[in-house]
């Protein structure tokens, strides 16, 4: 998907060109739109140019043009990026809970040497640091967060969990969380119907 911008009739006059250039849309056609038009004909016109080309190719060309012009990328396409890699805007994250090393923002100026990385590291898992907090943030004794903890005030990290277990588990709360989030569709989309009739 390449996304343009043409706002006053100046602007569209390079793109028409570029439409009509195509060979596919006679200029009457070109002529006949004008600002006052629906901009629907101009959006049909232009689609049809588009529908042939990468939205690589529709942004080139629309810039050597002098119309504003960018392609949109898709999630997938971020990490093959000529741009984001030799801007070094990616690295590898590896996060305990998760099965496979993450991607993620290294930061938004990698092009010079004289600002260091930033430091990136993995979440913590719950409850990971709850001693440490209780007794150097609250000044609690270990006796006192020992109590805490018996008590249910206080969670402590429990046994470390396999990735794929987390995994099972991150994969079926979002089952749970979907069939809720259906269920309140449904429930409102029926309470709806049941008040207008």
């Amino acid at each position: 998907m390449a996304v343009l911008c043409c706002i006053p009739l100046p602007s569209l006059r390079p793109l028409l060109h570029l439409a009509q250039s195509s060979g596919d849309i006679p200029i009457q056609d070109l002529i006949t739109v004008r600002a006052t038009e629906p901009a629907d004909k101009l959006e049909a016109m232009v689609a049809e140019w588009t529908n042939f080309q990468t939205p690589a190719q529709v942004t080139a060309v629309c810039q050597q043009q002098g119309v504003p012009a960018g392609n949109m990328l898709r999630l997938s396409e971020f990490l093959d990026n000529p741009h984001y890699n030799a801007r070094k805007f990616f690295r590898t994250l590896n996060q305990p809970t998760a099965s496979r090393p993450l991607e993620t923002e290294n930061g938004p100026v990698g092009f010079t040497s004289s600002i260091p990385e930033p430091e990136i590291n993995p979440a913590p898992v719950l409850a990971q640091h709850t001693r440490e907090i209780a007794k150097n943030t609250l000044k609690l004794s270990d006796q006192d967060i020992d109590e805490l903890i018996a008590n249910g005030d206080l969670e402590i990290q429990q046994k470390k969990v396999s990735p794929l277990k987390q995994k099972l588990k991150t994969n079926t709360f979002n089952a749970v969380m979907q069939l809720v989030l259906k269920y309140h569709a449904l429930k409102s989309s029926m309470s709806s119907s049941n008040t207008s009739t």
